[in-house]
């Protein structure tokens, strides 16, 4: 009776395992890329994208912000969202409502985990922007890619040219 009690926690403890190991993407694998700093956990690594992008994580949604160069190459799975579709010039974001419908028009809704990168050097602060629109609308998991595009394809890590 012992032997069969001690097998059965046995593989419970295996089958436990094996479902962590299988949703370790969703709970972990966005790694802070400079983990000493307060609120490390808003700059993720290059390398801890790659690794949910290879896990195929479900809850997933990589935003790519600049302004051009989407349609040639960007992260494998990014959508391309520009700041000047949410906001007016002299007047700040459109209302939360209007807000609310043209992102959920998109498949997005708050409970996502969110990696948002630009061009770190001709964005002017495109994922910085909608970072903080995200947050402002109540997202909870929104982070940035250190180093943005420029390191993503410096690493010489995968580009894709067709839409997501």
């Amino acid at each position: 009776m012992k032997r069969r009690c001690v097998a059965g926690l046995f593989v419970t403890a295996i089958a436990v395992f094996m479902f962590l190991a299988g949703n370790a993407c969703a709970a972990t694998a966005l790694q802070p890329s400079q983990p000493k700093f307060p609120n490390a956990s808003l700059l993720v690594s290059a390398d801890s994208l790659e690794q949910c992008i290879a896990n195929n994580e479900q809850n997933l949604v990589i935003i790519d912000a600049r302004t051009s160069g989407y349609d040639s190459l960007h992260i494998p799975g990014a959508i391309n969202l520009k700041y000047g579709d949410y906001y007016t010039g002299g007047t700040g974001l459109f209302p939360v409502a209007t807000l609310n419908a043209k992102l959920s028009a998109a498949g997005l809704t708050r409970t996502m985990r969110f990696v948002i990168y630009d061009d770190t050097t001709a964005s002017f602060g495109a994922a910085g922007r909608i970072f903080w629109m995200l947050e402002y609308l109540g997202c909870k998991k929104v982070h940035i890619l250190d180093g943005g595009w420029d390191k993503w394809t410096a690493d010489g890590k995968a580009t894709v040219a067709a839409p997501t």
